[in-house]
């Protein structure tokens, strides 16, 4: 008779699995009395053994979305990831922007070599026979903080070494019980191992590479030692962690860097950098709003995100005739980095530096190339080998546009080579790298056009809110000898995983600004509380110290002014109430249609009087003026706009989003608006 033929049975098992479990404060033990089930008295034979699938089965074969070219990308701010609100089941709820957490994470892989300094880790799915229950166990633990970490691990390496929960130790049959489910106790007695005996054993490591043979001997020697009541947690970890450098296999990516980005198919970018097993830094990034406009030839001209920093490129006149599946080389006429708090230029070149557009051929010819191109040939290998690398990545995602990327790339090598001439403009590569990320997510406005679009045409393309979580994430050495890192939401630093905390700091911040004769150095002080929050995330450290230093050392409005809007950002992106932005948007605010018509408001009451003008606010009527758009050569230009408040204000700020639609009544992209 077998469980499937006979769900009375079953149920039975269920049940007692369940009455067992009702009361996880009490003393107790799993029941150990369970109706036999054929076949599971008897011990395996040797080809069972080693081609049966592994409970978890995720390895650096699994790991397909890394991307290089983003090796350079650094967040400037990121939230503190544990800052970030939930959703009931735990999850993050992240809006586009960066996040950072040191997350407490679990071996995955007895028997192989803890992670040393320097080796790249990349993003793969959680995959085998007891991925699903790994994963519950590690969702289920963030409910359970009182659980200790190791007692967790030591369930882990229970699991993936088949260990049967009935014969656990006492205190781990209670862990068990508090983070799995009665059927999944249940199948977990069905499908486990005992300690294998001498000679069954000797065969198996005989006829195993040596890879498994450390893993087959170590996932025995832990079967043994988690069912004896006196073995400590010291004990078990020396069998699982194994010191010293792993002897090179097959498949070794030895020249994995550290932090690289990898693709989510949530829609996110994420990477790994493991101190130990037991803790992880983890950024994540969720692509932001960008608008790119284009010339006639197709080539950027206008880069800017959602905070108005931008970059304004114009380009000589081409000199040679350009075959239309080359790749074609044109020289800057003019390059402006723009600050969209200020409006003001923060850099500019003229007559300066080249762009390689184009598709990416066989061959190596450039159209338009001149004397003033020095380093042709090595951008003409390095965009062949992005082609390569981003034609992969668009293999997995299923959809993307190839044209666009490589594009976007090419656009980040002419603006790099010009603003690492100059510091105060080094931040301007990191904004093509983000849109790179919102062009790779891949949506699009209903404004997008095509790479050849005519003058004035538009993409605007972003990210979008998702939940992030990390239990169903493993991080997987480049070396197959070291171990493979399950996710969790588990903060491995208090200072990352305190909300109330972060919203404290912030809100007091934003406070302080408010209080009249306030200092820039008391806001210096009282900005530097910060510092707790942001413990763990060297860079957003960095930044912090920067607005202090820019408090102390310039001071003035624009100081004040680009606090507020930081700090209000940080203040929406963890929810810690509506942000109060500082920037309205008034009658003389320059708004934008996405092709470059005026926005032109009429208030529809009056007493709103504030130093730029009277403030709008979304019920006012709103008209576009001089739109150029066209759609298959017929006229379609955006004729009023419809906003969408947030936060409960009807008031407009720089932050406001607004809709332009067109004389047909469809939506036709967000409305620019500089305050």
């Amino acid at each position: 008779m077998t469980l499937r033929k006979s769900p009375l049975l079953a149920a039975a098992l269920l049940a007692m699995l369940g009455a067992a479990v009702i009361d996880s404060h009490a003393q107790f033990h799993l029941p150990k009395n369970l109706p036999k089930i054929p076949g599971l008295d008897k011990i395996p034979g040797l080809d069972k053994l080693l081609g049966k699938e592994p409970p978890v089965t995720t390895s650096l074969a699994d790991a397909l979305t890394e991307v290089a070219f983003l090796d350079n990308f650094t967040p400037e701010l990121a939230l503190p990831l544990g800052a970030a609100p939930r959703t009931s089941d735990g999850d993050f709820k992240l809006r586009p922007g960066a996040y950072h957490y040191t997350a407490q994470t679990y071996c995955l892989h007895a028997g192989t070599h803890a992670p040393g300094r320097g080796e790249g880790y990349l993003y793969a799915p959680l995959r085998g026979q007891r991925a699903q229950i790994i994963q519950n166990i590690l969702r289920h633990s963030v409910q359970h903080p009182e659980i200790k970490q190791h007692d967790i691990q030591v369930l882990i390496w229970s699991i993936l070494a088949r260990t049967k929960p009935a014969e656990m130790q006492p205190a781990l049959q209670q862990v068990a019980a508090q983070l799995l489910t009665p059927k999944e106790l249940f199948d977990l007695n069905g499908g486990a191992l005992g300690v294998l005996p001498d000679s069954v054993k000797q065969k198996a490591l005989e006829q195993a590479p040596p890879s498994l043979r450390a893993v087959l001997e170590a996932e025995n020697r832990i079967r043994d030692l988690v069912t004896r009541a006196n073995a400590t947690f010291d004990d078990i970890e020396r069998v699982a962690v194994l010191a010293g450098e792993p002897p090179a296999e097959p498949g070794d990516r030895t020249d994995l860097p550290r932090q690289r980005w990898s693709y989510h198919p949530a829609g996110y970018f994420v990477r790994f950098d493991p101190s130990g097993y037991p803790r992880t830094t983890v950024d994540v990034y969720v692509p932001e709003w960008f608008q790119i406009m284009r010339d006639d030839a197709g080539r950027i001209t206008r880069l800017s995100d959602q905070y108005g920093n931008r970059i304004e490129t114009t380009y000589a006149p081409t000199r040679k005739s350009i075959a239309p599946d080359s790749l074609r080389g044109s020289e800057l006429a003019s390059v402006h980095f723009i600050d969209g708090l200020n409006g003001k230029t923060a850099g500019k070149w003229e007559k300066s530096g080249w762009l390689l557009s184009g598709p990416a051929g066989e061959g190596s010819e450039v159209a338009g190339e001149t004397l003033r191109m020095t380093d042709v040939s090595s951008r003409v290998v390095l965009t062949k080998k992005r082609k390569a690398e981003f034609t992969k990545i668009l293999d997995k995602k299923k959809s993307g546009s190839l044209h666009q990327l490589l594009d976007l790339a090419a656009y980040y090598d002419a603006v790099s080579a010009l603003a690492g001439k100059d510091a105060k403009v080094a931040r301007y590569p990191n904004l093509v790298l983000r849109a790179w990320q919102a062009a790779f997510v891949g949506s699009r406005s209903a404004v997008a056009s095509s790479m050849a679009s005519a003058s004035g045409a538009s993409d605007n393309i972003s990210g979008n809110n998702t939940d992030f979580d990390p239990s169903g994430n493993v991080a997987v050495p480049g070396q197959t000898g070291r171990q493979r890192l399950s996710q969790s939401s588990r903060c491995g630093e208090d200072c990352g995983c305190d909300h109330e905390g972060v919203c404290r700091d912030l809100n007091d911040a934003l406070n302080a600004m408010k209080s009249p004769g306030v200092s820039e150095p008391q806001l210096s002080r009282r900005v530097g509380k910060l510092k707790k929050d942001f413990c763990d995330s060297p860079s957003s450290l960095k930044h912090v110290e920067q607005m202090q230093n820019d408090l102390n050392t310039t001071g003035g409005e624009y100081a004040i002014y680009q606090l507020k809007t930081a700090l209000n950002n940080l203040k929406l992106e963890a929810g810690c109430g509506a942000p109060e932005y500082e920037c309205p948007a008034t009658t003389n605010s320059v708004m934008m249609c996405p092709h470059g018509g005026h926005v032109v408001c009429t208030p529809t009451d009056s007493n709103r009087a504030m130093p730029s003008g009277p403030q709008l606010k979304a019920t006012d009527i709103c008209m576009v003026v001089g739109c150029p758009f066209s759609i298959n050569g017929q006229p379609s230009p955006c004729t009023h706009v419809q906003w969408i408040p947030s936060g409960g204000s009807q008031n407009l700020d720089c932050h406001s989003i607004g809709i332009v639609i067109g004389a047909n009544g469809v939506p036709q992209g967000p409305v620019t608006i500089i305050p």
